[in-house]
């Protein structure tokens, strides 16, 4: 696996759980408009585990990584959000296994 790639995935990873925390109230007015307004505050409990276990993340591979990450969402973010997130993660590392970029 080549470092840059694994470097802009843990990039984007990370960009995306910081934004997830950091965005909580907006997500949550935006989901208030059309559904109960908890989505901002699920997504940002997970999130946090995923920031706060960053560093204990197994990087034997890019798909490995993202596994992780995938059970960590999937356990700790609710209602529907959990199960789509977490997928969308498992696809990912499914397409990265092995791969070295």
């Amino acid at each position: 696996m080549t470092t840059s790639s694994f470097t802009r995935t843990e990039f984007i990873v990370e960009t995306m759980a910081r934004t997830a925390v950091e965005q909580e109230q907006e997500f949550c007015d935006l989901d208030a408009v059309v559904g109960d307004g908890d989505f901002g505050y699920s997504l940002a409990r997970g999130f946090e585990i995923v920031l706060q276990d960053w560093d204990s993340f197994e990087r034997t591979d890019i798909g490995t990584f993202l596994q992780k990450v995938a059970m960590v969402i999937s356990a700790r973010i609710g209602g529907t959000s959990g199960p789509i997130w977490g997928t969308a993660f498992l696809r990912a590392a499914g397409v990265a296994k092995g791969r070295d970029e």
